[in-house]
């Protein structure tokens, strides 16, 4: 199967309802309700189209168009689900997501003021790697138009512009990492240690772009990991794997505990690429301050309390509207089950966790987890130490 997924907030600047409508080569039309404009306020929206499958052996344009001039700086982004045959496959795809945070607000006016998001990761699949379509996402929250300039690496900035009078909800941009990007390649991709680093500026200090996060999604092939049972085949690749942790409720509270909330591993071994989450949350404030953080238990870290995950502000017009929330947690919990840091937390034991939010709010929750569990056996002597061992052994990298 397949999807489409639109997402933007459309730059309103007028009382006009209006109609989103997209196709596949002129085939397969789709048109929106009409959306309503009302209270001229721009809005965040995610639209999902669904056409039939089209052929897989061909070229397709994809066409999105609007009955307004509107959503400015468009995500578009395709999902597929497929099968194939197991038995000669020697090459595969492996998608995964990496949550990001940038210091917010947003630096302003220069790029001397940008803000960076620096990231490394590990790919340790065998084989040639090669980076396929891949991207970094960024969402933001804006009291009145703000436009980001963005790099990725050795990229020239790219500006997007925004448009609008009041904003209500987030707004999005999603620019291309690899080589068939506008700008050209962000990084190289390479076995082993890869680092991703992000600049992005604001066009204004007086409209400032707040509660800025998002991800990275990496697509690149690579060969069939080696090895029996879970640390070997496709199922050892790095992925990504999101659960439900909290549905939205209707309460509209400020604070909220996630009881006892366990978040499974299935491998007995595995490495942490990244751990994080995904919150989404509607409001009808002119500012919202967002906080959340997990227990910790005794006999770990501190041995009680929380630990911070996410804490940020937000200013938007004040109604009701929706913002996604990508957070980190890779520095809180534990990077494979033997991780020997004992200030972090083992992400698959039962605890609570906390969400505050400064206004009432409705919360959805969702974990965002990306490891893989291939292993290698290493040889050599450990010399220097008490003469203790333990059985087990992770090389944290």
């Amino acid at each position: 199967d397949w999807h489409i997924v639109v997402e933007g907030n459309d730059g309103n600047a007028t009382t006009t309802d209006w109609t989103v409508s997209m196709d596949i080569g002129g085939a397969d039309v789709f048109t929106s309700a009409s959306m309503e404009a009302g209270p001229s306020t721009s809005l965040f929206h995610r639209l999902i189209y669904k056409p039939p499958v089209p052929a897989t052996d061909a070229a397709h344009e994809f066409r999105l168009w609007g009955s307004q001039a509107r959503m400015h700086h468009t995500t578009v982004t395709l999902v597929v689900t497929y099968e194939f045959t197991l038995a000669g496959t020697t090459r595969i795809l492996n998608s995964i997501v990496l949550p990001i945070e940038i210091a917010s607000p947003l630096g302003a006016n220069t790029t001397a003021n940008a803000s960076r998001f620096s990231r490394s990761i590990y790919c340790v699949e065998p084989g040639a790697l090669t980076l396929k379509q891949s991207a970094v996402r960024i969402n933001w929250v804006m009291a009145g138009a703000a436009s980001p300039r963005i790099r990725v690496g050795g990229q020239a900035y790219r500006t997007y512009t925004s448009a609008g009078n009041m904003f209500a909800g987030m707004a999005s941009v999603q620019q291309r990492i690899d080589s068939g990007s506008a700008q050209g390649a962000g990084f190289t991709l390479a076995r082993g240690l890869n680092s991703i680093v992000v600049d992005a500026y604001g066009s204004s200090t007086s409209n400032e772009m707040s509660n800025v996060n998002g991800y990275i999604v990496l697509n690149y092939e690579s060969d069939v990991p080696s090895g029996a049972g879970e640390a070997g085949g496709i199922g050892a690749a790095s992925h990504t794997v999101m659960s439900v942790m909290s549905q939205y409720d209707a309460a509209l509270l400020d604070i909220r505990r996630l009881n006892t909330i366990s978040i499974p591993i299935p491998e007995a071994n595995y490495w942490m690429v990244a751990s994080g989450f995904c919150m989404n949350i509607w409001y009808a404030a002119g500012s919202q301050a967002v906080t959340f953080d997990v227990e910790c238990l005794a006999g770990e870290g501190k041995g009680a309390g929380y630990y911070d995950i996410y804490a940020d502000a937000a200013f938007m017009d004040s109604e009701r509207s929706c913002s996604i929330v990508y957070m980190r947690g890779r520095d809180t919990f534990k990077r494979c089950p033997q991780d020997a840091d004992p200030d972090r937390l083992d992400i698959e034991t039962a605890r609570d966790y906390r969400v505050y939010c400064a206004t009432g709010s409705s919360v959805g929750l969702l974990s965002v987890l990306t490891y893989h569990s291939q292993t290698w056996t290493v040889a050599g002597d450990l010399t220097g130490g008490d003469g203790a061992l333990t059985t087990d052994l992770c090389l944290v990298r």
